[in-house]
C-alpha cells in the first residue's frame, strides 16, 4: 500500500551525512506541531563516525537489443464489487486476506482475499486508514498536519466496528497513522511534524521517537518490519528536495543513516518498500532510479536499465517523470514499480525493467500497486480510473 510522495520542481544539493542519533521518549498526549513560517534552510549535517553504506553496481543486463515491453500474462480486468469498480484498496493483501475497498456505493471489506465482499457503510466517514490484520475492525485515521503550510489542528479518529462509526481521539491530534502492529492493535506508529510517534494504548497517548534528523527533514514514509517491529525504516525529505533513508533497530529510540548524499540532482524519496518477512531486503525510488539493498541497508545498488523513459534527466524537457509506488513479491522476488506513465516490472532483482503493455493503464499514472497473498497470485493496480486486478501465473517466476 502506497502512502504518498510526489516529485518536487526545485532541487537542492543533499546535505552531508547524518550522525547516528538517539532520543529518549517523551509522553505527549496532544502533540501540536507548528508549521514553519520562513523557508527552511538546507541543513549541513555532520559526517558519520563510521563509513557510509557502500554503493555497489548491479550486474549488467545480458547484452543484446533493448528489451521490448513486457506483455501482460493475463488480461487485467476491473475490480468489480456488486457491479461497481473499486476506487481504491486499503490494507496489504500480501500479508493478510482481510482488506477494504472503496466504491461509489460505500466501504466494503473482504476476509477471504477478495473472493467475497460485504458492505460496511454506504457513507464512509474516512477514506484512508490503517489497521492490524489481527483485529481488522479496529481502524485509525488522521490526515496529519500540513507542516509547511500550517493551518488549524487536524483531528485523529478511531473506529472499533470496521469503519461504521468513528470517534475522535484527542491524544492523536495532528498525527497521521501509518502502521498498526500485526498482533496487537493497540500499538501503532504515526507521523508528525517533529518526526515519528509511537502509541502503545490505541492512540490515547504518544511517545515522540524523534531526533535531530527530523528537525530539518520531513518523514514521508515510515515502515516497521512486519515480523520485527524493533526494526523501523524511514524515508525522509527536506523542504528543498534532499532525501535519505534512515533506520532504527530499537523501536525508534535511536536512528542511523543508511544512505544519503545520493548522486544526481533529483534525490527526494518517492517510494519505499520493505519486505514484510525479511526486513533486510528493502527498496526505494527517486526520480533518477530505484535503489536496492539485500542486507538491511549496508550496501546499495542503483537500478535504471529499462526506466529511461520515466527518469529525471537534467538535459530533458520532460515534465512527467518519476514514480508513485513500489512493491516486491516475496515468493518470486519480482518488483513492480508504478510510474507517471505506466507500470514497470523487473523479474531479475532490478537488473532490467520493462513496461507492462496492453493494459488499461498503459500511459497513465499508477497511484498504487498491491499483491495478493492468497492461493492465486494477483496484482492490483490503482489508477485514476479505479482498481484493476490481474492474475499472475502460479509456480513461475517469469511471465514474459
Amino acid at each position: 500500500m502506497r502512502l504518498g510522495g510526489t516529485g518536487l520542481l526545485t532541487v537542492l544539493i543533499l546535505a552531508s551525512t547524518m550522525l547516528v542519533l538517539g532520543c529518549s521518549g517523551v509522553v505527549v498526549p496532544t502533540p501540536s506541531p507548528t508549521a514553519p513560517t520562513t523557508p527552511v534552510t538546507e541543513p549541513v549535517l555532520p559526517s558519520l563516525p563510521s563509513p557510509q553504506a557502500e554503493i555497489l553496481p548491479l550486474p549488467s543486463p545480458s547484452p543484446g537489443p533493448s528489451p521490448e515491453p513486457t506483455a501482460t500474462p493475463l488480461q487485467p480486468r476491473s475490480l468489480l464489487i456488486e457491479g461497481l469498480q473499486a476506487e481504491r484498496l486499503i490494507g496489504d493483501p500480501q500479508v493478510a486476506p482481510t482488506f477494504y475497498a472503496l466504491t461509489p456505493a460505500g466501504l466494503y471489506i473482504t476476509q477471504d482475499g477478495g473472493r467475497t465482499w460485504a458492505l460496511v457503510t454506504p457513507i464512509p466517514q474516512q477514506e484512508e486508514f490503517v489497521f492490524s490484520p489481527a483485529a481488522p475492525a479496529i481502524l485509525y485515521a488522521g490526515q496529519g498536519y500540513d507542516c509547511y503550510r500550517g493551518g488549524g489542528d487536524v483531528p485523529f479518529y478511531k473506529s472499533v466496528d470496521g469503519g461504521a462509526v468513528w470517534t475522535e481521539v484527542p491524544g492523536g491530534i495532528n498525527l497521521h497513522p501509518v502502521a498498526v502492529h500485526p498482533q496487537d492493535p493497540q500499538r501503532l506508529w504515526a507521523i508528525g511534524c517533529e518526526g515519528p510517534y509511537f502509541s502503545a494504548d490505541g492512540g490515547v497517548t504518544w511517545v515522540l521517537r524523534g531526533g535531530a534528523p527530523f528537525q530539518s527533514y520531513r518523514v514521508e514514509f515510515l515502515i516497521p518490519v512486519f515480523t520485527d517491529w524493533k526494526q523501523v525504516y524511514a524515508g525522509i525529505n527536506s523542504e528543498g528536495g534532499a532525501g535519505a533513508i534512515i533506520a532504527s533497530r530499537d523501536g525508534g529510540r535511536t536512528w542511523q543513516v543508511l544512505i544519503a548524499d545520493l548522486p544526481g540532482a533529483a534525490t527526494w524519496i518517492q517510494a519505499l518498500y520493505v519486505m514484510p518477512h525479511d526486513g533486510r531486503r528493502l527498496f526505494f525510488a527517486t526520480p533518477t532510479g530505484v535503489w536496492l539493498s539485500q542486507d538491511g541497508g549496508e550496501t546499495w545498488a542503483q537500478s535504471t536499465a529499462g526506466l529511461e523513459d520515466v527518469l529525471y534527466r537534467e538535459d530533458s524537457f520532460a515534465t512527467r517523470f518519476g514514480f508513485q509506488t513500489l512493491v516486491a513479491e516475496e515468493e518470486t522476488g519480482d518488483l513492480y514499480l508504478g510510474s507517471v506513465r505506466g507500470l514497470y516490472v523487473s523479474r531479475d532483482g532490478g537488473k532490467q525493467w520493462s513496461r507492462l503493455e496492453g493494459t488499461p493503464w498503459d500511459d497513465e499514472m499508477i497511484l498504487d500497486v498491491d499483491l495478493s497473498s492468497g492461493e492465486k497470485r494477483q496484482l492490483y493496480v490503482t489508477t485514476a480510473q479505479g482498481v484493476f486486478v490481474m492474475e499472475l501465473p502460479t509456480g513461475r517466476k517469469d511471465t514474459d
